[in-house]
């Protein structure tokens, strides 16, 4: 149910937005390709686990048309497991780097290949995934501060609620009342958005494996029914959880005996991505 919900963004808002700027990639399932089209690229991408997004690439610089068509004609099914899920997520996030990576070399060599418009698209979907290390770059801060007094920004407590809060509430609102019309519960949205940041260790691993050239090939996403994964599988997660609840604890004792807004500041932030972490134990069982 949140994998699905985690999903209903992009389809129901971006996938239209795309289509109107003729830049609808094509995500697999559910979708008609003009044979004409497939056999004037050389058929779908190979080199790739995300074939369908790199041909979609391809279709558009020989400037075919897409377009997103927002009626359900066939339903699907989305990982039941955090076994399940991560693997998946971890197949479209090296796709999305790997993607990223030829769209970096085709702009410096021939910047004409697509449309400024599709450039800007196809820039913002091949990097989505990089906000794992977004994730990490805003947990870490906090920590890094209330351990070992290093703080990540320089602004004044003061101005940055003052400034960033009202921009954050105000993002939040719009994101929670956009799904809202689309019938999804403030409950689901936020469980989306700690599943989320449970996967950042896995985006940030996809985009190493990139980096550094590593191949993986096509996997099939399980769908055989839930089923809890061991807890030393995730224990990436789980240490995070549990330098969180240090740095949780000591930035108490901190406040306790210098109560700043600063530190009252990141400790909330450690609080909430504390309970973000701890969600592992919610998403994994039967």
């Amino acid at each position: 149910l949140v994998a699905n919900a985690q999903q209903a963004v992009f389809f129901e808002y971006v996938c239209e937005a795309k289509s109107s700027h003729d830049s609808m990639f094509c995500c697999g399932t559910n979708v008609v390709i003009r044979r004409s089209a497939l056999e004037d690229v050389g058929g779908f991408e190979e080199d790739t686990v995300t074939e369908d997004f790199a041909t979609s690439l391809k279709l558009h610089r020989n400037h075919w048309k897409s377009l997103y068509y927002n009626k359900a004609f066939t339903f699907g099914m989305a990982p039941e497991d955090l076994g399940s899920y991560f693997k998946q997520q971890s197949r479209w996030a090296m796709g999305s780097f790997q993607l990223f990576r030829k769209l970096l070399f085709l702009f410096l060599t021939n910047i004409r290949a697509i449309r400024p418009i599709q450039w800007f698209e196809y820039a913002l979907s091949s990097s989505y995934y990089f906000i794992g290390w977004a994730d990490l770059f805003l947990m870490a801060g906090p920590i890094i501060y209330i351990l070992f007094n290093i703080p990540s920004f320089f602004m004044s407590p003061e101005v940055y609620l003052l400034t960033f809060v009202p921009y954050l509430l105000l993002s939040f609102m719009v994101y929670y009342a956009s799904m809202r019309e689309k019938n999804y519960s403030a409950r689901n949205i936020f469980k989306v958005q700690m599943l989320s940041m449970l996967t950042m260790p896995v985006y940030v691993w996809a985009s190493l494996q990139v980096l550094f050239n590593r191949k993986k090939g096509f996997q099939i996403t399980s769908k055989e029914g839930a089923r809890s994964v061991p807890l030393r599988t995730l224990s990436i997660q789980l240490s995070l959880l549990a330098v969180h609840l240090v740095a949780l604890s000591w930035g108490v004792v901190r406040f306790y005996h210098e109560p700043t807004a600063a530190i009252a500041l990141n400790i909330v932030w450690i609080g909430l991505h504390s309970l973000m972490f701890s969600a592992i134990f919610y998403f994994n069982k039967k």
